[in-house]
């Protein structure tokens, strides 16, 4: 089972197979992490991992170049991140001849980007540098070298971010851009050959969501 990076869009997985979710429904779920999405799709193309958690826009790449890729469920439809810049930045248009980092390019982390820049009139291709700088731990860290002046991540760098002293510019799911952030990825032969497997995966998937969803409550 394919994971694109590690953050809070993929800890719904983690938590159906280390709560025994999975194996509740016959499934033994082995979690193999991509640094970005682009790579998961490769491997998911040729036949090395049987489901994915993506992002719905690379699925839908896949597919548009002549993939049997599919997308099954949406866990995720707005954009998760937070937009965490240096300290000398303050508003949104100081982003001009900056550099912002990505994982690589065509991943969620350069789509979700694209959309916060057009949100205030700014052009990815023109008016910043967008720097592929791996998984959101890199990223951070390039940010605080000052290699990068900003870039996007989720829970927890968000916060470490923020205790270390560096601004958030946006909450990019306040600004409610549709978009599928995390989808369930497999292919029309495994739906064809193997469908136990597919509904094995979403059942264990939906209690594992239910299941964070009781733990967070509770918190």
């Amino acid at each position: 089972m394919g994971i694109a990076g590690l953050n809070n869009n993929t800890i719904h997985s983690y938590i159906s197979r280390d709560t025994g979710l999975f194996r509740k429904y016959r499934l033994d779920a082995r979690l193999v992490v991509f640094q970005a999405g682009s790579l998961l799709a490769q491997a998911s193309m040729a036949g090395e991992v049987k489901v994915s958690m993506i992002a719905g826009p690379v699925t839908i790449a896949s597919r548009s170049a002549g993939s049997d890729s599919i997308v099954v469920a949406s866990v995720i439809n707005t954009v998760p991140y937070k937009m965490i810049v240096v300290k000398d930045i303050v508003r949104s248009d100081q982003l001009k001849g900056k550099r912002i980092g990505i994982s690589r390019f065509g991943s969620s982390t350069d789509t979700a980007v694209r959309l916060f820049l057009a949100k205030f009139s700014l052009s990815a291709d023109k008016d910043v540098v967008l720097v592929q700088a791996g998984e959101q731990s890199n990223r951070f860290a390039a940010l605080v070298a000052r290699t990068l002046d900003a870039t996007i991540v989720g829970v927890p760098l968000d916060i470490t971010a923020q205790k270390q002293g560096y601004p958030v510019l946006a909450d990019l799911a306040q600004l409610r851009i549709p978009y599928p952030q995390a989808v369930v990825e497999t292919t029309d032969r495994i739906v064809r050959d193997e469908p136990q497997l597919v509904k094995s995966y979403l059942k264990g998937l939906i209690a594992g969501i239910h299941c964070s969803r009781l733990i967070s409550h509770a918190l």
